[in-house]
Order: C-alpha cells, then sequence, then structure tokens
C-alpha cells in the first residue's frame, strides 16, 4: 500500500501509539484524509479518556501529557470534538473478521477474503512485494534448485494435527514429481521456526534474515502457500 499511496504523491506519516497518532491529526486536522491503524491501537483510541489515559499501555515513549487537562483522548466523541472522526479511521488487519466498530467497510486487509468467504470479507487492498523482489539478483529457473518453498514461519504447521490444507498434500507433490535433468529428486523445502524433523517429507532450512530469505525464495522453482482448510494460494 504504501508503494501505491507514493505512486499517488500522498504523504504518509507513521505514529508508534494512540496519543503520538493524535498528536499529528490535532496539528494538522484538516490534512489528514484517513488513519489506518492495527487493531489494538484502534482500541486504545476508541478507550482513551480523562480516567484512564495514564493506564492504557504505550510504546515508543511518547509523552502522555501533552494533552491539556481535562482533554484527553484520541478518537471523536461528544466533550471532546478534536478527536480523530471515527470514519476517518480505517482499522488494519490480516484476518477476516472485522476490527472496526463500523464493520468491515472499514476494516482493512491485504488478503482477499470476501473471495474465500463468499462476498463476506473486509475492504480488500491487496499488497506487493515486487521492489522488495527486485533487489535479489534474478535466477533464470533452468539453474534453480530442483524444489518448491513453503510460504510458512512455524514448524507445527507440517504437522498431521493441523486443520491445514497441507496434511496429505505435500507428500504426493514429492513423491510424483520426476527428477530434474541432473538426476536431482525433487524436494519441498520450509524456512520455518521450530523443530521440523522431515514431517509431510518437509527438509526445514530454519529461519534467515529476509535479505537471505529472499535468495532461497530466487533459488526456487515455486511457492506454496499455507490455507487453512480447502483453500489453497
Amino acid at each position: 500500500m504504501q508503494v501505491a499511496l507514493d505512486s499517488l504523491q500522498h504523504t504518509v506519516l507513521y505514529a508508534v501509539t494512540d496519543p503520538e497518532m493524535s498528536f499529528i491529526y490535532q496539528s494538522i486536522p484538516d490534512l489528514v484524509a484517513l488513519v489506518y491503524v492495527e487493531p489494538s491501537t484502534l482500541d486504545d483510541c476508541l478507550a482513551r479518556n480523562n480516567s484512564n489515559y495514564l493506564d492504557l499501555k504505550l510504546e515508543g515513549g511518547f509523552a502522555t501529557d501533552w494533552q491539556r487537562p481535562g482533554r484527553h483522548g484520541c478518537a471523536k466523541r461528544p466533550g471532546y470534538e478534536e478527536g480523530i472522526p471515527i470514519w476517518k479511521i480505517m482499522g488494519w488487519g490480516w484476518w477476516e473478521g472485522p476490527v472496526h466498530p463500523l464493520g468491515r467497510i472499514w476494516s482493512v486487509a491485504p488478503e482477499d477474503w470476501g473471495h474465500f468467504k463468499h462476498n463476506n470479507g473486509n475492504t480488500y487492498v491487496g499488497y506487493s512485494v515486487e521492489d522488495r523482489c527486485r533487489l535479489t539478483a534474478f535466477v533464470p529457473h533452468a539453474e534453480r534448485e530442483h524444489r518448491g518453498l513453503t510460504l510458512a514461519k512455524r514448524a507445527d504447521y507440517f504437522t498431521e494435527t493441523q486443520s491445514y490444507a497441507w496434511p496429505g498434500l505435500l507428500p504426493k507433490i514429492i513423491d510424483k514429481m520426476p527428477a530434474d535433468a541432473k538426476g536431482n529428486k525433487f524436494e519441498i523445502v520450509a524456512t520455518a521456526g521450530g523443530k521440523l524433523d522431515g514431517e509431510l517429507g518437509v527438509r526445514n532450512l530454519g529461519q534467515f534474515p529476509r535479505d537471505q530469505w529472499l535468495k532461497e525464495v530466487a533459488k526456487s522453482k515455486f511457492m506454496v502457500s499455507h490455507s487453512q482448510s480447502a483453500d489453497i494460494h
């Protein structure tokens, strides 16, 4: 989304906490078109008032007492008209459930959950990793290792007890794929955290820093993303 906003010549300001977000908004309210926040930050913003502003968790060291006495808050409400109107706030979450009190239209997600959930999804904005991928040297397909890579951060995604679509699927893929022209047997690798001892026939490379992980992706012929039930993407 940052790339899209930059291409449209929008200015983006970042805040770590909801008081910091309020400070920016109240400094230039007429210039702020939309505010995107994570669910926990939105909850704190909606809850913040004169009685609890010192109790709500803060990160980043932003001062809690910059507002005038008796004027502590974040979201606009009766008696606190200088707050951010709730219709200007968009809840940002990765999952299918709404994260905003105004519902799914104000709940933004990078995944198209409406497609998977029969149009019962949040506002879909999508995402792209093209700029980051351009920083990694391209590996011609013929020079890539004879393998696929799973997009999974946890080793327990590969256990038969998990309700993901992989159990029963990955061993069949590995078994059906022929060797390459050099005789190398096909394999599927993971870069998951935690111990993984060949579950479902997958070899775990372990976790990597981002730049090294992108190189591992570039060396693979395809990527499989994990998903619940029978949804594969």
